[in-house]
């Protein structure tokens, strides 16, 4: 009998993953050019106080070559894990991080 080799993909994020499915720069989205209006995106997260929000949050807060501006909408306010070693209150500050 013969044996398989595992064939899985990398693992991939979801803001990743979006940034891929998206083509962020269309054709020949691994260019110098790509890259720097990648660097432009911004994200609307609703519902960032759940769980899968503050992760979300959380993972393109630590892209920022990615995602330029990150908006919540929400009731609360929101705590980003302490897991992602990521400075709230310097985002804030920054404006890369708004609450609504």
């Amino acid at each position: 009998m013969a044996s398989q080799e595992s064939k899985e993909a990398p693992a991939q994020s979801t803001a990743d993953t979006n940034v891929a499915s998206s083509g962020a720069g269309g054709a020949g989205a691994g260019s110098t050019a790509a890259m720097a209006s990648a660097a432009s995106l911004r994200a609307v997260v609703t519902g960032a106080t759940g769980a899968i929000g503050e992760q979300l949050v959380g993972e393109l807060l630590r892209r920022p070559h990615r995602w330029q501006r990150v908006t919540t909408v929400g009731r609360r306010a929101l705590k980003v894990p302490p897991e992602f070693g990521i400075d709230q209150a310097a985002e804030e500050a920054s404006g890369r991080l708004v609450q609504q």
